[in-house]
């Protein structure tokens, strides 16, 4: 189910892929490329929660875009969740946190985490 939210992303131009993580970084699911390996989520997702426990300590914010020269990295605190999405630089920010605050409402209806990490995904979008 929440994989299945997280590939109505892709329906905002420029959005390349995104995944869920838990409390602590785990992996819950994905729509990214076969490229993107479980190990890269292994290192990343410790990385992301502890940068968000940073933000929550100083500013309390809730999100945070960071910037590389071709791409972005959005990131949403959704509860003790983070919303993760991988964009190309020219991204429609309006249209994608529409797209973000939809599928935050998915994740805040579904109750708990779930016990498998997500299949990786074929990176295509019907």
């Amino acid at each position: 189910m929440l994989s299945q939210a997280l590939s109505g992303l892709r329906d905002v131009d420029d959005v390349q892929g995104s995944f869920l993580l838990g409390e602590r970084g785990r992996l819950l699911a994905r729509d990214l490329p076969a490229a993107f390996h479980a190990e890269i989520f292994a290192r990343v997702g410790p990385r992301l929660v502890r940068l968000r426990e940073m933000f929550d300590a100083i500013s309390g914010a809730t999100a945070l875009t960071m910037r590389f020269t071709d791409h972005k990295l959005h990131v949403r605190a959704i509860g003790s969740k983070l919303l993760c999405v991988l964009t190309g630089a020219s991204v429609n920010g309006p249209a994608l946190r529409m797209a973000m605050n939809l599928v935050a409402r998915s994740v805040e209806a579904h109750s708990g985490e779930p016990e498998l990490e997500a299949p990786p995904s074929n990176g295509r979008h019907s």
